[in-house]
């Protein structure tokens, strides 16, 4: 999946070109930048997430996008992502890998 992006009070997808996940083939990588400002966070994460589901209907990039307007920037936002979307399937463990990592960039 694409990295996601929260600015402020909005949380968007990074649209980019597509590239092969790591380690699936050898390959060259498109690279491709974003400006954070101050206090922005970037989200890379594994498909598990986004992919969790409730009958037919996925969490999707919608969902992640609401977990992580649920609450304040910080540490506990991807405990509120996990939560969240383990709450959206029902479940207490997902069904796929699930990774998620969160860059800041500080006030400094």
């Amino acid at each position: 999946p694409f990295p996601m992006v929260r600015k402020g009070d909005t949380c968007f997808e990074f649209d980019g070109t597509p590239n092969l996940p790591i380690g699936i083939m050898a390959t060259d990588y498109i690279a491709q930048s974003i400006q954070l400002d101050a206090g922005d966070e970037l989200f890379i994460y594994t498909d598990g997430i986004t992919e969790s589901h409730r009958d037919s209907e996925l969490f999707g990039a919608e969902g992640f996008g609401r977990a992580v307007l649920d609450g304040p920037i910080g540490a506990g936002t991807l405990d509120r992502l996990v939560e969240q979307s383990l709450e959206w399937s029902g479940k207490s463990v997902f069904d796929d890998d699930a990774t998620a990592v969160r860059i800041t960039r500080s006030s400094e």
